[in-house]
């Protein structure tokens, strides 16, 4: 579905350029009707409940399409008050319902008063300014008072963006959006860049989606370098254009889309270097240079083909194998977990009592999962062991429990082959010498509804203590093996590799083991 919108967004970008440089402006209205389309049909995707999100996307486009053909209508158009058809047909979104909808964990139905009035908010900015500007332009006797217009336009949109996501999240920003739009078609002097500059605020929480964090950090240099990169290339596109040089303005989209998927890229050699982080700084960025400029013949052009860049780059960084092998789930058949929701990490579980297996065991190594992770906020890489075996006895006293484990080197991956490639070589684990890593321990103490197991790690034939918190959370439903799940963290300089804080030095790991009665 995805390369669908993007080969859409794609065409109409495409479209939207072709009609700029042949200087059919009269056209560029279905542009941007266009646009308004494909950014609801991506917003209502993370809507909730799912069999909703069709009625809610007919609903909002009939709006968007009715205001669009009403005013093809001059002579409805060119009342003085025309602006009220889009604040009235606002209330058309009432045929949504009642149903309560969720976004972003955001709890809210169309008809609360606060949600309904948001697209009439957004509907009214470009009214309120242009009123707010000739008041303003009289009292200082202004011949010219377009500056302080735009600057309420900016202010009002602010404040109304804070407004819409406090109380529905991204889906808030959109509907005031939606409503920003409607009022635009009935506009004779346009602002296309200040609704261009709103869906790219608005479509930032679509792709949202595709960052692996749950929030972007404005302070992380990634994000940075987006927002810097979306502003170079509002400019630098607009400059080169008007030089009224087409093949050079061609060019300089191409470059400017190319940079833009290029810091998307970069995210699946090295996690801190772009991604969809940066791609979100990208849109911030590009929404407040464009939103500042008063004249932009290509910004519906350039947000178009900015979007289908990241939806056709932005699912690429997502490594599934990864995402597969570093979740750990665990299938006991019931929630021991004293919460009603699913907890986050198995060791959010309740655990059991140890001495209820006592025995001896070796791992079922078919079932068997260790992940880790290191480095700094922003730039954190992950991985997991392949494959690893070891035996475990629980003793007829707890305390003289035992665990052998057996970590294979070349079975740690970081789902990236260049880099496990060298991270096998000397500068790191020096695999040809140090062909395994090591836990063993005989000592096991009880905490809470946990243990804490004592033991020696070895790595490149450097032995240190290590604690590790260990849960006993049931048995497979399938198999009825015993679970047990576990979490620690070593720092990595201590077994002999050199410190680097962009890499990480200190290693957080968790497993699930499931054993085989000997």
């Amino acid at each position: 579905m995805d390369s669908v919108n993007a080969l859409s967004f794609l065409l109409i970008g495409f479209a939207s350029i072709a009609i700029v440089l042949r200087k059919q402006q009269k056209l560029q209205d279905i542009i941007t009707f266009l646009l308004v389309i494909g950014s609801t049909l991506l917003m209502v995707k993370h809507l909730s409940p799912i069999e909703s999100t069709n009625q809610i996307a007919m609903i909002v486009i009939s709006f968007v399409a009715l205001n669009f053909g009403l005013s093809r209508i001059e002579s409805l158009k060119s009342r003085k008050w025309s602006f009220i058809v889009p604040v009235v047909s606002t209330f058309a979104l009432l045929l949504v319902g009642n149903t309560t909808m969720t976004y972003a964990e955001y709890d809210f139905s169309f008809g609360q008063l606060p949600i309904l009035l948001l697209p009439v908010f957004g509907a009214l900015i470009l009214p309120l300014a242009q009123l707010k500007a000739k008041l303003i332009g009289k009292w200082f006797s202004l011949n010219d008072a377009t500056g302080i217009e735009k600057s309420v336009i900016i202010l009002l949109i602010g404040l109304l963006a804070f407004i819409g996501m406090f109380f529905a999240s991204g889906f808030g920003l959109f509907l005031i959006t939606i409503g920003f739009s409607a009022q635009f078609f009935f506009q004779k002097t346009k602002d296309e860049n200040a609704l261009m500059s709103l869906l790219s605020l608005t479509l930032i929480h679509f792709f949202i989606q595709f960052v692996p964090t749950e929030t972007v950090e404005l302070t992380l240099g990634k994000t940075i370098e987006g927002v810097l990169i979306g502003a170079f290339s509002v400019y630098f596109v607009h400059a080169v254009y008007q030089t009224q040089k087409v093949v050079l303005t061609l060019i300089s989209l191409v470059l400017s889309l190319f940079l833009i998927g290029g810091i998307i890229w970069l995210a699946t050699q090295k996690a801190d270097f772009g991604g969809m982080d940066a791609f979100v700084g990208v849109l911030v960025g590009s929404a407040l240079i464009r939103i500042t400029m008063h004249e932009l013949p290509l910004s519906s052009a350039l947000f178009a083909l900015t979007v289908s860049v990241g939806l056709i780059v932005g699912p690429k960084t997502i490594n599934k194998e990864e995402q597969a092998a570093t979740k750990i789930e665990v299938n006991t058949g019931k929630s021991t977990s004293t919460q009603e929701e699913k907890p986050e990490s198995p060791f959010d579980m309740k655990g059991l009592d140890i001495s209820t297996i006592k025995g001896k065991y070796k791992l079922d190594e078919k079932s068997v999962q260790l992940n880790f992770q290191l480095g700094p906020k922003g730039g954190v890489t992950k991985g997991a062991f392949k494959a690893f075996s070891g035996k475990v006895e629980i003793g007829a006293s707890i305390e003289n429990s035992s665990f052998e484990i057996n970590l294979p080197v070349n079975q740690l991956s970081t789902f990236n082959s260049m880099r496990d490639e060298s991270l096998m070589a000397k500068e790191y684990f020096d695999v040809e010498k140090f062909p395994t890593m090591t836990f063993v321990s005989k000592k096991l103490i009880t905490n809470d509804d946990a243990y804490e197991l004592i033991g020696k790690f070895t790595m490149l034939g450097v032995s240190k203590e290590v604690k590790v918190q260990l849960k006993y959370v049931g048995n497979n439903e399938t198999t009825s093996q015993p679970i047990l799940v576990g979490k620690s963290s070593i720092d990595r300089t201590q077994f002999g590799m050199k410190p680097d804080s962009k890499e990480g030095n200190v290693v957080d790991f968790e497993f699930k083991i499931e054993l085989v009665k000997n």
